[in-house]
């Protein structure tokens, strides 16, 4: 979601995140530790863009 509302890339962009994720955690009465520990799941189990041949890191 975050890569949809502003760039991902910058050197801003944890600063972004971390007050994102403290807004919404705020706003919705999650813990961020709660919001944090999904996103490393939702990391870890959702299905990662593949490489294509020749591409540094492709196999």
């Amino acid at each position: 979601m975050a890569a949809a509302i502003f760039p991902t890339g910058t050197e801003h962009a944890p600063e972004i995140t971390r007050q994102l994720t403290t807004r919404f955690a705020d706003e919705f009465g999650y813990a961020v530790d709660d919001l944090l520990l999904y996103r490393a799941a939702y990391a870890m189990a959702a299905p990662q863009p593949t490489r294509t041949k020749g591409t540094p890191g492709s196999a």
